[in-house]
């Protein structure tokens, strides 16, 4: 019986912790539920920072397309380092093209600026995906047909800065 009697005061003891403390860990379970929601929203504010436009340009629509702009030109051989070269004059003029001269610079401060860049970029993106796959291939077709001629545009003004370097040389001696 002894043992019946510590089950049922262990039970009555244990019942009544329960109710003292009931409203004192519904408090501090809602303020952990609370914190921990609260660590989420940072963690996922911290998690990844939003590309600003010309690097999601750069990423998703030339990037995808630059090696078949390559192969179509006279410079698909080149060494890395040039090639790197190559497209870093050749990708502004692109961006020039499809973006900049798209935006209506009048009146604009540079936040708006960001967002009307970001908005063309999507504007871009969604061009490329929207329509049949026949519009898509030949959406993508005029992206490299610009960026071939981009890079064509490039490579000439590497012509003539070597040109250049070529008459001075010529000219000290």
């Amino acid at each position: 019986m002894s043992s019946k009697k510590q089950t049922k005061t262990m039970k009555q003891l244990k019942a009544q912790k329960k109710k003292s403390e009931t409203p004192d860990t519904k408090s501090k379970d809602k303020e952990i539920a609370e914190l921990k929601q609260k660590v989420k929203q940072l963690e996922k504010a911290q998690k990844g920072r939003k590309l600003s436009a010309l690097n999601r340009f750069k990423k998703y629509i030339v990037g995808p397309l630059t090696e078949l702009a390559l192969a179509e030109t006279e410079y698909v051989d080149l060494i890395p380092l040039d090639k790197m070269r190559l497209l870093n004059k050749a990708y502004p003029i692109v961006w020039q093209e499809m973006v900049v001269n798209k935006v209506s610079m009048d009146n604009i401060n540079s936040r708006k600026l960001q967002v009307e860049f970001n908005n063309q970029v999507d504007e871009i993106l969604e061009q490329m995906k929207a329509g049949e796959l026949d519009d898509q291939e030949h959406y993508r077709e005029d992206i490299v047909n610009l960026l071939r001629n981009a890079i064509d545009e490039a490579a000439k003004s590497f012509e003539q800065e070597y040109d250049d370097e070529d008459g001075e040389e010529e000219t000290e001696e």
